[in-house]
């Protein structure tokens, strides 16, 4: 009885050390913030997502990152005067923050979805694209973060509109134009 509780105090010793080792490399990821806002000229769009940040606060990856009754603007293919909108929810993939440079904006993202992401039941095809920039106050802290989503998709099934019908967002002439899709959070 006396050498099996030896054996099993030794056994606990690897185990023990396994466990520290990996405490040791688990990474620094330390909190995670939601975030929700307003889609700009879109009056019951919601958008949300989940911010990863070190332990020092620098934003690391952005998860959960997707929109509710966003409007998309759908017409049967090159026939404007069909065009009405149409509510569709729909989500992205995580998307990696990257290091810009020092400045105001130091912190930026941009991913991509496709027909393998979340998207509105009735499209055969969608697409889109999510950019933001963080900025950050004269300590590096986290204040804001602004950014847009830019989304199409392609369906034979939109109520109101003959089939090829064709959805989209704007055409951007320049990442900071204010159009349909742009948001706006405070992280603080």
């Amino acid at each position: 009885m006396g050498g099996g509780a030896k054996r099993t105090g030794l056994a606990a010793v690897p185990l023990l050390a396994c466990v520290a080792v990996l405490a040791a490399v688990a990474p620094a990821t330390a909190a995670k913030q939601k975030v929700t806002t307003g889609i700009v000229n879109d009056q019951d769009a919601k958008l949300n997502m989940v911010l990863q940040k070190t332990k020092k606060g620098q934003p690391t990856k952005v998860t959960g990152l997707g929109a509710t009754k966003y409007d998309l603007r759908c017409q049967t293919l090159n026939q404007p005067e069909t065009a009405k909108n149409f509510e569709v929810d729909f989500s992205f993939p995580a998307i990696d923050v990257k290091t810009e440079r020092k400045g105001k904006y130091r912190y930026s993202f941009s991913g991509k979805a496709d027909s393998e992401d979340p998207f509105t039941d009735g499209f055969y095809l969608h697409a889109g694209v999510a950019k933001g920039w963080f900025t950050v106050d004269k300590k590096g802290k986290l204040q804001k973060l602004v950014g847009y989503l830019s989304m199409g998709g392609l369906s034979n099934s939109i109520p109101g509109v003959p089939a090829p019908g064709q959805c989209s967002d704007a055409t951007r002439d320049n990442d900071t134009q204010k159009l349909h899709g742009s948001f706006s959070a405070s992280l603080r």
